[in-house]
């Protein structure tokens, strides 16, 4: 096996792993709240916090690899940055007010939903494989309007909202690890031999 090919079985290997983590992590906050009916803002705040901040910290690994393969990487690097400042704030500021984690939420979910939007559409990205991103931005960016635009909103309706979401999400971004990926040999960095 040439060496080229190996490269690119590794970074295939490599984001789908990431993939399927971050999937993964939604999926479960997801089930989490909204199993746990009796979840109050604090135990809330500390669960989306942890999960926007792992979800960040998976962006930030994602995009390092993608930096070399697609033109858009940047995006995804700025949203992992986002999330994880978004999740410290919700964890260290614990006298945060309802008003400000749906704030907090709402200006999560439009970054995510831009950001997806535009690595949706990006020109290394085939619709076939973009299809779920674009899916997932669509469906944050509604999200955030929704939370945005609905200050009176119960703290219940947000948890099942963002429980929902996050299991849409999740099932999504697991739909973007498993679809087959176009590796052109031109994408791959060579590394000379040594």
């Amino acid at each position: 096996m040439n060496t080229i090919a190996t490269a690119g079985q590794m970074m295939d290997s490599h984001n789908r792993n990431s993939l399927v983590s971050r999937g993964i992590v939604a999926l479960v906050f997801g089930l989490i709240v909204l199993i746990w009916t009796g979840v109050t803002l604090d135990i809330f705040t500390s669960l989306f916090g942890i999960f926007v901040i792992i979800d960040g910290l998976t962006a930030l690994a994602i995009s390092l690899v993608w930096r070399h393969t697609y033109s858009s990487w940047w995006v995804l690097f700025l949203c992992g940055w986002v999330g994880i400042v978004i999740g410290l704030i919700t964890i260290f500021w614990p006298e945060i007010t309802d008003l400000i984690v749906l704030y907090m939420v709402a200006a999560w979910a439009i970054f995510i939903g831009v950001t997806e939007l535009i690595s949706g559409f990006a020109p290394e990205v085939h619709l076939k494989q973009g299809w779920p991103l674009i899916l997932s931005g669509i469906v944050s960016l509604l999200l955030g309007a929704y939370l945005f635009f609905s200050p009176n909103i119960s703290i219940l309706t947000v948890v099942w909202l963002i429980g929902l979401y996050a299991l849409v999400y999740g099932g999504l971004t697991l739909i973007r690890a498993f679809l087959p990926r176009r590796v052109d040999v031109d994408d791959i960095p060579v590394v000379p031999a040594s």
